[in-house]
Formats: C-alpha cells, sequence, structure tokens
C-alpha cells in the first residue's frame, strides 16, 4: 500500500489547482481593462478634438449638432466595441472555466481511480498476510505434531514391540523347564506378568485388535504356567501357534499407529 503523501504535498497541489483556475480569469479580466482604458483615452482625444475645433470655429447651433452627433456616434461605437469585446471575453471566460472544470473532473476521476487501486492493493496485502498468518499456523501445528506427537507415538510403538518381544523370549524361556531352578522359573513368571500388565496398559481397551493382543498375551503365559511340570509337543505347538497369532496381532497394531502417525504429519491434525 503506497504511503499518503505528505502535507506540504497536499497543500502545493491545491495551490496549483486554484493557480489553473483563477489565472485565465485574471488574464482576461486584466485584458478588459486595458481595452476599457484604451476606449476611455479615445472619447478623450474626440473630446479634446471638439473642445479645440469649438474654439477655432465660430458656435452656432449647427455645430453643435454635427459635434454632438458625431460625440455620440464615436460613443455608439466605442460601447459597442466594449459590448463585442466583453461579450468575446465572457465566452473565453466560459470556455476557461469548462476547460478547467473538465481538468477537475480528470483529476478527482484520476485521483478516484487510485483510491480505488490503493484500497484494493491494501485489501489484496491483508489477504496475503492473512493467508501467510494460516500457513505459518499450519506449519507449526504440523512441526508440533510431528515432533511430539508424532515422536510420542513412535515410542509407544517401539515400547509396545519391546514389552511383546520380552513376553515371547520369557514364554520360551518358561517352555523348557528342566534347565531352570524354582527360583529362576518364579522369578521368569513374575517378569512374566509384569511385562503383560505393561502391554495391557499399552493397549486401548475396546479396540478389536488390542483386546486380541491382550488376550493372547495372557493365554501365552497361562499356557506356559498350567505345562510347568507336563510339557510336551502338544503344548509346545500350541505355544507356537499363540506366539505366531501375538507376533501377527502386533504387526497389525503397530501398522494402525504408524499409518495414523504419517497422516497426523501430512494433515497436521491429531486423531
Amino acid at each position: 500500500m503506497a504511503p499518503p503523501p505528505p502535507p506540504n504535498t497536499t497543500i502545493r497541489q491545491e495551490i496549483n489547482m486554484n493557480t489553473l483556475v483563477i489565472a485565465p480569469i485574471m488574464h482576461y479580466t486584466d485584458s478588459l481593462r486595458q481595452v476599457t482604458e484604451r476606449q476611455k483615452h479615445k472619447l478623450d482625444s474626440l473630446a479634446n478634438v471638439i473642445n479645440e475645433y469649438s474654439a477655432d470655429i465660430p458656435f452656432d447651433q449647427l455645430s453643435v449638432t454635427v459635434g454632438i452627433v458625431a460625440f455620440i456616434a464615436a460613443l455608439l461605437v466605442v460601447l459597442a466595441q466594449i459590448y463585442v469585446s466583453h461579450l468575446q471575453h465572457k465566452h473565453q471566460l466560459r470556455a476557461v472555466e469548462k476547460q478547467n472544470e473538465t481538468q477537475i473532473d480528470i483529476a478527482l476521476k484520476q485521483l478516484t481511480e487510485q483510491a480505488r487501486e490503493n484500497e484494493r492493493r491494501r485489501s489484496d496485502q491483508v489477504t496475503l498476510a492473512e493467508d501467510a498468518a494460516k500457513l505459518q499456523k499450519k506449519i507449526t501445528q504440523s512441526q508440533l505434531v510431528a515432533e511430539v506427537i508424532a515422536k510420542s507415538r513412535h515410542q509407544w510403538i517401539q515400547q509396545l514391540r519391546q514389552e511383546v518381544s520380552e513376553t515371547i523370549a520369557i514364554a520360551q524361556t518358561l517352555a523348557d523347564p528342566d534347565e531352570l531352578n524354582k527360583n529362576q522359573y518364579t522369578e521368569l513368571m513374575q517378569s512374566a506378568n509384569a511385562h503383560m500388565f505393561r502391554i495391557e496398559l499399552l493397549l486401548h481397551v475396546g479396540e478389536p485388535n488390542h483386546d486380541k493382543l491382550l488376550r493372547l498375551t495372557k493365554e501365552n503365559v497361562d499356557i506356559v504356567d498350567a505345562s510347568a511340570h507336563a510339557f510336551d509337543a502338544t503344548v509346545a505347538e500350541k505355544l507356537e501357534q499363540n506366539i505366531i497369532q501375538i507376533i501377527v496381532a502386533t504387526s497389525q497394531i503397530t501398522k494402525e499407529a504408524w499409518d495414523t502417525l504419517k497422516e497426523e504429519v501430512r494433515t497436521g491434525k491429531i486423531k
């Protein structure tokens, strides 16, 4: 948006415009005054001639009449010239006034168009500023999601994987109880239960895949605990199938979390 002109510039422009309007009028007024003075000079000269003529020639009625008639004729000629000159000057003044009015109208039109253009530019600048602010806000929000929410969700995925892998490893160790003493077996069972509870805290109850993983994790611990002193091929196969289902359920959950994370980073909206 263009800055407003300085006050001195505005005053100077108004003085120039007034001078443009008044100068022609003053010019023609001076011209009319000069013509009037010339005609007056002619009348004075005619009067002097008549006076000289009256002094040299004997005075009689005819001479007076001729002189008066000549004076009146000369006066009428002068008045006619003054009147014609006045009409010409008046016409010229009207033409000048009309020209000045036209110039003023053009100047006002230009100023109006300039003001409208400035207003449009200002409006465009405001719109651009608002769009830039919205974009910056969106970028900031996206950065927040990427730096905070996405990071937290990634940590959650990693922690869930870690807890599930620990539970599977403990179950495989407990599947061969002959290699463990009683204290080792008890500690491993406690650790398996602790991991199972951590997994439960990480999951969202009510979501199908989450409920499925929690159920399979509990079954995994129950299988090992129930077969502590009677582990055979059937139990081993059952445990293996349970572990496979745990891995599949975990993969489904982490995939959903990754898809959600990517969508949040792309849109900047938290789900």
